[in-house]
């Protein structure tokens, strides 16, 4: 019975300490705080790179955009000289071979009115015979050099002239991510 009683106690003790509810059961209820400051500063660091990543994205795509008006500008003011010259029968300004000035005036066949380029206020201004002056190249961009050079072989019957522009971005808060420039130089002879 000694027996008995002792296998009684000893059971009791065993089934006390496996039926304990918090025995196997781990702490779940939350982070500690060295944790919450590793996702915090994990977070931070991914945060921070995506901003970059994307920051860059957003500046090539505004200095492609500055690059692409100084280029059409450009361009399109060269071209509107250039087939201006085509069509002319006289280089009235700059007359003389050698000469070099920051306005062109051309005088036309049909009709026999002049035509003329010239830099007023950072813009390629056109004047065509009596009417208005107009400007070919947008607000956006600054006109800072505009030079013809007559290039006409005195021997020659033909005018040829020579075309230097330089046409930049406008960018008064002078931000490196709207700063284009570009420099077109041509050179036209006037067909008769």
């Amino acid at each position: 019975m000694a027996q008995l009683r002792q296998w009684k106690t000893s059971s009791l003790k065993t089934m006390k300490v496996l039926f304990q509810p918090n025995l196997f059961k781990k702490k779940l209820d939350g982070f500690t705080l060295v944790e919450l400051l590793i996702y915090a500063a994990v977070v931070t660091v991914l945060l921070a790179v995506a901003a970059t990543f994307f920051w860059q994205i957003i500046e090539g795509n505004i200095k492609t955009e500055a690059n692409q008006e100084v280029e059409q500008n450009a361009s399109f003011a060269m071209e509107k000289i250039v087939a201006a010259a085509k069509k002319a029968s006289l280089i009235a300004e700059p007359a003389n071979p050698g000469d070099q000035t920051d306005y062109l005036i051309l005088t036309m066949p049909t009709p026999l009115e002049p035509v003329e380029f010239r830099l007023s206020n950072g813009q390629i201004i056109i004047k065509e015979g009596t009417a208005s002056a107009y400007p070919l190249t947008a607000d956006s961009v600054t006109v800072t050099q505009l030079k013809f050079t007559n290039l006409t072989v005195p021997t020659s019957s033909v005018g040829t002239i020579k075309i230097e522009m330089t046409v930049s971005y406008k960018n008064p808060a002078n931000r490196p991510e709207y700063s284009a420039v570009i420099n077109l130089e041509n050179s036209v002879s006037l067909r008769r």
